[in-house]
């Protein structure tokens, strides 16, 4: 339940489109790459079966994830400097 709660955390901050809430939690949360595999196939053949207006939202909404992707990415960067520096000092007290 845990893995879940996380997932849905990181996918919630990448975006609010439905159809990718979906998509980025069933590949996250696939246990192999098969399945991931599988997920990533199905999303697409549906993504096609869309019509132009249907499929300029989702366009939409994945570029600005990749965005919000960075940016959560740089986040998490520094909370790993913070804690490796947060280490270092406490080393050095010791």
């Amino acid at each position: 339940m845990e893995r879940y709660s996380n997932v849905n955390k990181l996918v919630n901050r990448l975006t609010d489109n439905e159809a990718l809430k979906t998509y980025y939690t069933l590949l996250l949360m696939a246990d192999s790459e098969e399945a991931k595999s599988m997920v990533d196939k199905q999303f697409w053949l549906k993504f096609e079966e869309l019509n132009a207006d249907e499929k300029d939202p989702i366009r939409l909404a994945f570029q600005q994830a990749e965005r919000n992707l960075l940016t959560e990415t740089k986040l998490l960067s520094q909370d790993v400097n913070d804690y490796k520096a947060s280490i270092h000092k406490l080393r050095e007290a010791a």
